[in-house]
């Protein structure tokens, strides 16, 4: 469980982590990319204003009338006339129209903007090549990558050995709560039998006392909690353990449901049972028996008078078990804290049903070890049903 939440923890934060980094890289990247837009523009833009006679590197503006250059200045020591008319000869295949609006265009590093005079039909062409601050752009990304994939890869290293710190409390507190437990449940024991014993000569004493026979009652109730707390405290290290194997399952359904049967049937329960035959299964049959037997205890005890109890076993793309029982004492407001320790519903608290709301909860552990999924679905004073998803065990 808490292998789980450090792993959790480690692949939130490195999440975080990696998000906050991209978007470091995409504001870098957009900051860099619109400055160097803005001063492309303010190049281009100054020329086809004549704001300067001084262009800059790397630049050139032509005057266009007829098709044929009136006038060319260019920056000789990165043009000749011969690139230059190419170029001409390379946007005017783009097509030339004749509007107000300036046009902005690239062709490779080589941007341009195209301005048209309607006084003079004149086409004014400036353009500039950014091909060093395009790469001084790209190398700046990459520089900027390399530092991000260290810091990730060092603030990962750091973010996994913080995330054992963090769960190391709740690891320690959860042990000293399961050996409380355990220690708790073996010092009662002792007494219980002690006074089980004594309530037994009691009993043959006082024939059948209807004193003695309450205490019996508790004992056994008590006994029953002490079983299902040592179940919960020693769950992890009983289950982990035990190696799987794969089996027949339906057969071991059928086995396994078969004491329930005639319980059903001396309290006028009905029973229907329908089981894919030779349906197979990698998995730990303790584990699995257990399971059985907490869903059956729990359609039993909370099956309506004359009702119906279901049990389903199928398989499609998954193996499907389903438990229904008419009747449920389950809130719909309560679903989410089914599986909580100690739950049980107002009305099954006041009712005769005997229970500790433990068994759910050991069902839920059982199922998130082996990675089963349940699925509660219940109408008040209608139907509960569990199904459980099983999977194979690798």
């Amino acid at each position: 469980m808490f292998k789980k939440a450090h792993l959790n923890f480690f692949l939130i934060s490195i999440g975080v982590l990696f998000y906050v980094l991209a978007g470091i890289s995409f504001f870098f990247h957009t900051f860099l990319s619109e400055k160097e837009k803005s001063d492309r523009d303010f190049v281009l833009v100054s020329m086809l204003e004549n704001v300067s006679d001084i262009h800059g590197p790397k630049s050139f503006i032509v005057y266009l009338k007829n098709d044929e250059p009136l006038k060319m200045d260019f920056d000789a020591s990165f043009y000749t006339s011969e690139e230059i008319l190419n170029i001409l000869s390379s946007i005017k295949e783009k097509g030339l129209i004749p509007q107000e609006d300036i046009i902005s265009s690239r062709i490779g590093h080589l941007h341009y903007k195209i301005k048209y005079n309607i006084s003079y039909d004149t086409y004014f062409i400036a353009g500039v090549n950014r091909e060093v601050e395009a790469s001084i752009i790209q190398y700046s990304l990459v520089l900027l990558l390399i530092i991000e994939t260290a810091v990730f890869a060092a603030l990962s290293t750091v973010l996994w050995y913080s995330s054992k710190w963090v769960v190391r409390p709740l690891e320690l507190s959860n042990a000293r709560q399961k050996r409380f437990i355990s220690d708790a449940s073996h010092e009662l024991k002792t007494p219980l039998t002690i006074i089980s014993t004594s309530a037994e000569v009691l009993k043959n004493d006082l024939d059948n006392n209807k004193w003695i026979l309450t205490i019996q009652d508790q004992v056994q109730h008590l006994s029953n909690l002490i079983n299902q707390l040592l179940a919960l405290s020693i769950i992890d290290e009983k289950y982990e353990l035990v190696s799987t194997e794969e089996f027949d399952f339906s057969s071991f359904l059928n086995l396994a449901i078969l004491p329930y049967e005639s319980l059903a049937f001396e309290k006028g329960i009905s029973f229907e049972i329908k089981i894919e035959p030779k349906i197979k299964l990698n998995g730990n049959k303790e584990a699995l028996k257990q399971l059985i037997g907490i869903f059956m205890d729990n359609a039993l005890k909370y099956c309506s008078e004359n009702g119906t109890i279901q049990v389903h076993l199928e398989k499609n793309k998954r193996i499907k078990l389903t438990f229904y029982n008419t009747g449920s004492d389950i809130p719909d407001d309560n679903k989410e804290i089914l599986f909580e320790r100690f739950y049980r519903s107002d009305e099954s608290r006041n009712s005769e049903r005997k229970g500790f709301g433990l068994g759910l909860s050991i069902a839920s552990r059982l199922c998130e070890l082996y990675n089963y999924q349940i699925k509660p679905e219940s109408k008040y004073n209608e139907f509960t049903s569990f199904t459980i998803f099983l999977t194979e065990q690798k």
